[in-house]
């Protein structure tokens, strides 16, 4: 805020004598109040822009305490230099202003002008809020870091950035500014979020060019998945290799993770010689003196490298895990003929709909533990999670009496299964889908 207080001030000394100062004090959009004096009630936007335009020198508009104003058509051109100091004003357009907008209409037309709009925020007009020579600046979140933070980033297009807080999802004021950077033209931004942004919150990038014009032309909402992966497991599933399970999908550049963990076996430090990804396991490999059976061990994230899901959330910290003894049991149990039967059923009987079970048969080279995850089919968000410990063969359990009574939409849905044998060796993921319904005509 020190910096913006310090522009304004520079803007207004720089100013030519007999600059005047119009103080916006309606929200409606009557151009005839121009007067903009000491009276209340006398000056709209649109007004004191027109006053602007009949005094040649460097004027100054600004807001008294307004939280919005409503345009009805597009704003008058601006002739004359002129900054508009919005102190986080939003500007919208009426109903009739954004069904009647043809593919010229902006709120302002900036590419002439000598005009510096500060902490304006403009939403909802025509979709188009402001005619600039600048280039949009990029901006996204995420992903979450290491040490547990969240940045908003980007390039500045061409443009010094800020970076606004906007309420969401209309975006119709501005809560709080949280960050000004005098990026260089064509350079990168980078702010940590004092906290973890809200599901569905909005950020706004506004790019200021050298004469200070400033288009609010590029928003963001926070990403659905800033959720850092777990370690949950590590077991040796060889005399040389450590397998190490993690709470979700593992992505990012393979390679790279040569230098991420540690590994100690029995009493030795190992070398990682090799690293392999499959869905939510790491394998870890070491060309060093193979370690003894039942020796246990422990990894441990070395900071130098990063873990991450395919959104690219790293993991947390440098955690450490115990290596359970092993190899153990090297015969990986497999799922085969995985299946839902019927693939539609009613989340509950009733008269209109009376089929009210479905079950999944699934075959199994070994007894082994199996855990299913029901998922919705869209985004593949997470419904419910439980398990079965089932005998080699083929097995039929039910599915219904799983998620009776939780409230399911009639919707497509996902249930994945993977088995795990008493040596904590984990199947590769296989899914099955299925359907609820909620009336007899969609089975």
């Amino acid at each position: 805020m020190l910096m913006l207080a310090a522009v304004i001030a520079l803007l207004c000394a720089a100013g030519t004598a007999g600059a005047a100062t119009y103080a916006v004090d309606v929200a409606n959009d009557n151009g005839a109040l121009n007067t903009c004096g000491a009276g209340a009630g006398d000056c709209s936007l649109r007004g004191a822009i027109n006053k602007a335009n009949a005094d040649t020198t460097a004027d100054i508009i600004t807001f008294s305490a307004l939280a919005s104003v409503t345009l009805e058509s597009p704003m008058d051109p601006i002739t004359e230099k002129v900054t508009i100091n919005g102190g986080g004003t939003t500007v919208i357009g009426s109903l009739n202003y954004t069904t009647s907008c043809l593919p010229g209409d902006y709120a302002f037309d900036l590419t002439t002008s000598q005009v510096q709009l500060v902490r304006l925020p403009i939403y909802n007009v025509c979709t188009r809020p402001i005619k600039s020579i600048l280039p949009a600046p990029a901006i996204q979140i995420g992903p979450r870091r290491a040490d547990n933070t969240v940045s908003i980033n980007g390039t500045g297009g061409g443009a010094n950035v800020d970076i606004y807080r906007a309420d969401a999802p209309a975006g119709q004021s501005e809560a709080l500014e949280y960050f000004e950077s005098a990026v260089a033209p064509g350079g990168s931004y980078s702010y940590v979020l004092p906290s973890l942004p809200a599901f569905s919150e909005k950020f706004t990038a506004a790019g200021t060019d050298t004469n200070g014009t400033t288009p609010f032309a590029a928003a963001v909402s926070r990403p659905a998945d800033l959720t850092s992966p777990v370690l949950n497991n590590a077991v040796a599933n060889a005399n040389n290799s450590v397998r190490l399970d993690f709470s979700e999908g593992i992505g990012g550049n393979v390679t790279g993770m040569l230098g991420a963990f540690a590994l100690k076996m029995g009493t030795a430090n190992r070398q990682i010689t090799s690293v392999d990804v499959s869905g939510n396991s790491v394998y870890l490999g070491s060309a060093s003196t193979p370690w003894s059976t039942g020796e246990a061990g422990a990894v441990s994230f070395t900071g130098t490298s990063r873990v991450t899901d395919p959104s690219g959330n790293e993991v947390l910290g440098t955690p450490t895990k115990t290596v359970f003894s092993g190899p153990g049991e090297l015969n990986v149990p497999v799922v085969s003929k995985f299946r839902a039967n019927p693939t539609k059923f009613c989340r509950k009987k009733t008269s209109k709909c009376r089929r009210g079970q479905t079950y999944l048969y699934i075959t199994l080279n070994k007894a082994s533990r199996v855990i299913f995850n029901v998922y919705r089919a869209k985004g593949r968000k997470f419904v419910v999670k439980y398990v079965r410990k089932l005998p080699a063969g083929t097995s039929k359990t039910r599915l219904f009496g799983t998620i009776n009574g939780r409230t399911l939409p009639a919707t497509s849905l996902i249930v994945n299964a993977v088995a795990e044998d008493s040596a904590r060796n984990l199947s590769a993921p296989v899914d099955a889908t299925f359907k609820v319904v909620t009336k007899k005509s969609q089975l």
